[in-house]
C-alpha cells in the first residue's frame, strides 16, 4: 500500500544527497513477505533477519500503518481465519493469503477471475 499524500514521505540519504521517497506500507507480516519471497526466488537463499535489515527505509511494517487503511471484517478476517486454521488442521503450515488466493482462481491479476466471472475452464 503506497501513502497517497503529498506529505506521506521519508527523507532519505543516498550516497550523501538527500532525497524523498513516498511511504509504502507492508500489508503483509514481514514473515509472509520473507515467505513470498522465497518462492519467488528459490535460487536466492537469504535469512529473515538479513531481508529484514534489506528493507527499503520507505517500506514500513504492517503495525505503522495508518489508522485510516481499512482493516475491516471482510477485508481482515480471511487473513484471521487462515491464521487459526493453521492452529487445528493438519499440514496447513504453508498456506498464507497469497497461495490460498492462488488455489481459489485461475489468475489473481484478471479482475474476472477475482470476481468469480472468469470463463475459462480452470475456475469453474
Amino acid at each position: 500500500y503506497q501513502a497517497p499524500g503529498k506529505r506521506d514521505v521519508i527523507a532519505v540519504k543516498e550516497n550523501g544527497i538527500k532525497k524523498t521517497l513516498q511511504k509504502r506500507y507492508l500489508l503483509y507480516s514481514l514473515r509472509g513477505v520473507h515467505q513470498l519471497f522465497l518462492e519467488e526466488n528459490p535460487n536466492i537463499n537469504v535469512g529473515q533477519s538479513m531481508f529484514q535489515d534489506l528493507r527499503p527505509p520507505n517500506v514500513l511494517y504492517k503495525s505503522s500503518t495508518p489508522h485510516n487503511t481499512c482493516v475491516c471484517l471482510y477485508h481482515e478476517n480471511i487473513d484471521l481465519l487462515l491464521k487459526s486454521l493453521k492452529d487445528h488442521v493438519h499440514n496447513f503450515n504453508s498456506i498464507n493469503l497469497h497461495s490460498f488466493i492462488k488455489l481459489l482462481v485461475c489468475d489473481e491479476n484478471r479482475e474476472l477471475c477475482m470476481f468469480s466471472n472468469c470463463e475459462m475452464q480452470e475456475c469453474k
